[in-house]
């Protein structure tokens, strides 16, 4: 079993869908692309397209050598949910035990890749909002006395600090909101930068899972959940970004390899 989890993070820019991704889009599944066009807001169908090319991205520079990445037939490839709905990729050349997970903010997208073990990451936009009802909701006591601590902006952080972590731990283990998050608790940072985590209703949560804070472009939040097979097990956390540009040339030939064999078939 690989012992890396990785991330990548990819910054949109302001002009996504002028920058090619559509024409990328090449590579992805007849489904893929299909429900891409079904996005009538510009943004959000960019986040969709970005997040399914950063995928195959992060596949290929992980987990494939230059000369295997350009003959990935990865137009075969496609994104659908578990019973549970936590996200899967199916198809040829897919890396055995592949786990993936997607989370985008405005302009930013974020991809965590590991094999063996899931994962789950979560990115949010600092948004200047009245979040003490949310602090009420979503907050176990002690995290919401953390949070009173703080002032200003540094309060607004450390609240989407702990959002981002608590949306990254129910990203991993594939539960949806309706998962009693209030009953989930992060402390402090500790042991460097990794965050055991608390849950009521899962008591061996805080040996099967680690979480931590991601560095993030300013005015992002982000956060990184993965799983732990064993004890003894300290598996690397490898932060990367591209930015669209490289991501769309390293694509072009992809695409038109794939475009052109899909031809032929």
């Amino acid at each position: 079993m690989d012992q890396s989890v990785f991330v990548w993070i990819l910054d949109l820019g302001g002009e996504p869908l002028g920058s090619g991704l559509e024409g990328a889009a090449c590579v992805l599944s007849d489904t893929e692309r299909m429900k891409a066009a079904q996005y009538v807001n510009e943004l959000a169908r960019a986040q969709f397209l970005a997040g399914r090319l950063l995928l195959r991205f992060a596949v290929f520079s992980e987990f494939s050598d230059k000369a295997a990445a350009l003959g990935v037939n990865s137009w075969r490839w496609t994104t659908g949910a578990r019973a549970d709905g936590k996200p899967v990729i199916s198809g040829a050349d897919v890396p055995v035990g592949l786990s993936f997970n997607l989370s985008h903010s405005r302009h930013i997208v974020a991809c965590a890749v590991a094999k063996g073990r899931e994962v789950g990451i979560d990115v949010e936009h600092e948004k200047c909002l009245d979040f003490e009802e949310l602090v009420e909701l979503w907050c176990s006591p002690a995290e919401a006395a953390s949070i009173g601590t703080y002032c200003g902006k540094a309060r607004l952080e450390r609240f989407y600090t702990l959002w981002t972590l608590k949306e990254a731990y129910l990203k991993a283990r594939g539960v949806g909101l309706i998962y009693p998050i209030k009953d989930v608790s992060f402390g402090q940072r500790a042991e460097g930068s990794m965050i055991r985590v608390s849950d009521f209703h899962d008591p061996s949560a805080s040996d099967q899972w680690r979480c931590m804070p991601l560095a993030m472009p300013l005015g992002y939040r982000g956060a990184l959940c993965w799983e732990i097979r064993h004890s003894q097990e300290v598996p690397e956390v490898a932060c990367r970004t591209v930015d669209l540009a490289s991501m769309l040339r390293h694509f072009e030939i992809i695409s038109n390899r794939g475009c052109m064999r899909r031809h032929e078939q």
